[in-house]
């Protein structure tokens, strides 16, 4: 009780098997400032050795596309980690003129980590991102409230796509919503969004690849990422509320660091 439109529909994306050193980075949160000028991730360290390991975290930022380094972390400080351990490092940097992410310029950069062992290299990360700021303001002011992308207010003009093809219905999108999960038809659909002046997409209440908000991210498009959870009026549909807990948190932490994700909705 997941979801209720996710039940019998298989497995949809790319299964991946990745083999890392047992000292490796597990996990990384990616967090911009454009108000503040700065640049922090949180990296998630595991040491699955039978022994403690000492690693110092050198991290560094590249454009995504051409490579070239744009930007140095300062040298962090060493981390010794018990065997079995799993430990979270901020590392912050600031970083006065970054190349923004816009929907009109989705520039991306690539935050590259190194974990470093008595002056050699033990495990290698990246992860990919935009630099840009979401804010509400709520305000009486009715030319001050509303949604800010990188400190500009900025209009949302949206519409929701139905993902899958529980019910028997589709929302418009053809005979199957199961067309969004084909790269080539999302693509072109994203491209069409555009033409239309579209600038926010919501797939709706039903299953998401990380593919869709990828290729979100390079076309500037810029999304609502939404719970598979339902409302309640179908049967078996609410869950529990550790199920329900539980999909928020498999929504929100593979997704975090998509510069196209700009609301979350449950």
């Amino acid at each position: 009780d997941r979801g209720w439109r996710n039940i019998d529909n298989g497995i949809l994306g790319d299964v991946a098997l990745r083999a890392v050193p047992p000292l490796h980075v597990a996990d990384v949160f990616i967090r911009t400032s454009v108000r503040r000028g700065e640049i922090a991730a949180d990296v998630t360290l595991r040491n699955a050795d039978a022994r403690p390991r000492t690693v110092r975290v050198q991290a560094a930022v590249a454009e995504w596309r051409s490579g070239a380094r744009v930007l140095d972390f300062s040298a962090g400080p060493d981390v010794t980690l018990a065997a079995g351990e799993e430990r979270t490092v901020t590392l912050t940097q600031p970083w006065s003129q970054p190349r923004l992410w816009w929907p009109h310029d989705p520039f991306l950069h690539r935050l590259e980590l190194t974990l470093r062992e008595d002056d050699r290299t033990v495990a290698v990360h990246a992860e990919r991102f935009g630099f840009r700021e979401v804010e509400l303001v709520a305000s009486d002011d009715v030319d001050r409230r509303g949604f800010y992308l990188n400190g500009v207010r900025t209009r949302l003009f949206g519409e929701s796509v139905e993902p899958t093809w529980k019910d028997g219905y589709t929302e418009g999108v053809g005979t199957s919503g199961l067309y969004l999960y084909n790269p080539e038809y999302w693509s072109a659909l994203l491209d069409e969004a555009k033409r239309l002046n579209i600038s926010v997409l919501r797939p709706h209440r039903g299953m998401w690849l990380r593919s869709m908000f990828a290729l979100a991210d390079e076309k500037g498009v810029m999304l609502i990422a939404e719970s598979t959870i339902n409302n309640g009026n179908h049967q078996g549909g609410l869950g529990t509320p550790e199920n329900q807990r539980r999909a928020i948190r498999d929504l929100v932490r593979p997704l975090r660091n998509h510069p196209s994700v700009v609301l979350w909705c449950l």
